[in-house]
């Protein structure tokens, strides 16, 4: 078989693909390698064929293989591809691009190129280490589900060190609850688990939200109001570049101007001017005298949780504007940032922006938490959460909270999760929340971890060199490495 392989950028995950590599069902495969690890090409012995994933991502194709021999995308493929134009979209924001017509260009490349790599390699399996979750890869996998071609891949569970296993980017609802055999003991690992999640003087704050250098809201520069000043002062400038267009017209005056006024759309993405304006329209919330509500916990964009996991519904805003039409009149939904998207441009460009909180604003049933808010607090006191595919609904799951679960991943099998794709199933599960007819039981979350260990592979490139076994005390050694699941995956896949 001919393998396309997604893809290389840490140490672990080429050693993660030589394994592959080897397996004796493998004829070919084609990784998308990072700039960093593209001289690694040297170290292997089979194909010569590599892409670069960094040129890939930038919808630059001009260097790649066989990039001049595509053939032109028309109607038929571009129509073939219309149900995954939104998520595709979506993914760009990585990118930074801000005008459509580059945005569509650029997507154009992306069809042509790998619709015409696919067949020409003849490629029969797409292997991925994770979620496909840049406009170039995902695309190449969209293909291949429309050419039939399999997949074989993984996503990262809440529990940290544990992956599962997918056999379809959407369809994360792996588990099988019909097991007979709970007798109410769980493997010595879950027990672990359970114990500390469910014990309350536990500090459950996520790794990689401990010492996070990110987190900018609470910054000494942030409660200045000389940033803003500046910012505002550096946005007018750029409105004075903006008249040159106006004056000038040579092609590289234009084509400066252009960027000019994308970065002056950015500024409304500046994770300063975010700050300023979060901290002016957020309020702390007294959860004591908060009466009910739901706690929204916003995701961290762009970021794979929410494209394309969260489906439609990467645009969050969809998801709290169902719950906010649902909600009886004396309820009401607090939503509350991440902490981390304020610094995430550091990253990537930030894709939020002011409108968000604008939008916010204008629903009457919704308030907005302050960062100053505690996380753990605001779940304690509310009737449910709300999320995509947040850590939350795993966290609140151990406070016998109800949650509305809006995208895709292994969470949405809990027995805490109501699954929300559509309106009637937000009414659903908020009747249910009004009535007190929710039960969530020990028992319950139990037997669910019971299953879910079936389902989890230890999976050691999460830790970037270091010691899986030693790395966290939650992890043991008697579970199959995800390298043995995936030749597992690839074997009865060619049997």
């Amino acid at each position: 078989m001919n393998a396309i392989f997604v893809k290389i950028n840490t140490k672990e995950e080429f050693d993660f693909f030589y394994a592959l590599s080897k397996s004796p069902f493998i004829n070919e495969i084609y990784p998308m390698v990072s700039n960093e690890f593209i001289s690694k090409k040297k170290d292997y012995n089979q194909s010569n064929i590599f892409f670069n994933y960094d040129r890939c991502f930038k919808g630059d194709y001009t260097k790649e293989p066989y990039f001049k021999q595509c053939i032109p995308i028309d109607e038929k493929i571009i129509m073939t591809m219309q149900p995954y134009e939104n998520d595709i979209m979506h993914m760009m924001d990585r990118e930074g691009i801000v005008d459509s017509q580059t945005r569509w260009r650029k997507y154009y490349a992306h069809l042509q190129y790998w619709n015409y790599i696919i067949e020409r390699l003849d490629i029969n399996i797409f292997i991925s280490n994770t979620i496909p979750n840049g406009a170039c890869d995902y695309i190449a996998y969209c293909f291949c589900k429309i050419k039939g071609i399999p997949f074989v891949g993984s996503s990262q569970s809440h529990i940290r060190g544990y992956s599962y296993m997918l056999d379809d980017v959407f369809n994360h609802n792996v588990i099988n609850h019909n097991v007979v055999d709970f007798e109410g003991n769980l493997p010595s690992y879950m027990l672990e688990i359970y114990n500390f999640y469910i014990d309350e003087n536990t500090d459950k704050t996520p790794y990689y939200m401990v010492n996070n250098e990110n987190d900018l809201i609470n910054t000494n520069y942030a409660k200045k109001n000389i940033v803003l000043k500046f910012l505002v002062y550096k946005h007018r400038i750029r409105n004075v570049l903006g008249l040159i267009k106006k004056i000038l017209s040579p092609f590289e005056i234009l084509k400066y101007i252009q960027y000019t006024e994308c970065m002056n759309y950015n500024f409304f993405r500046e994770p300063e001017t975010l700050i300023y304006f979060y901290k002016k329209i957020s309020e702390y919330i007294d959860c004591n005298s908060a009466g009910k509500y739901i706690y929204f916990a916003l995701h961290m964009q762009p970021e794979s949780t929410t494209s394309p996991m969260g489906g439609v519904f990467v645009d969050q805003l969809l998801a709290i504007k169902m719950i906010s039409f649902q909600l009886p009149k004396d309820w009401t939904l607090i939503v509350k940032e991440h902490p981390c998207q304020f610094g995430n441009s550091k990253l990537f460009p930030n894709v939020r922006t002011l409108d968000l909180y604008y939008e916010l604003l204008k629903l009457k049933n919704v308030k907005i938490a302050s960062q100053e808010n505690d996380t753990y607090t605001l779940m304690n006191y509310s009737q449910a959460v709300a999320t995509i595919t947040g850590t939350v609904a795993w966290e609140a799951m151990f406070k016998f909270k109800p949650c509305l679960f809006f995208g895709h991943h292994i969470q949405e099998s809990a027995p805490s999760s109501f699954v929300v794709r559509t309106n009637d199933d937000c009414k659903n599960a908020i009747e249910k929340l009004i009535e007190g007819k929710i039960n969530i039981s020990k028992e319950d979350i139990k037997k669910y971890l019971f299953i879910l260990d079936r389902y989890l592979c230890l999976d050691n490139r999460t830790f970037a060199g270091e010691d899986v076994a030693n790395s966290n005390h939650m992890l043991i050694d008697k579970k199959l490495y995800i390298i043995e699941e995936y030749l597992n995956k690839i074997k009865k896949i060619c049997e």
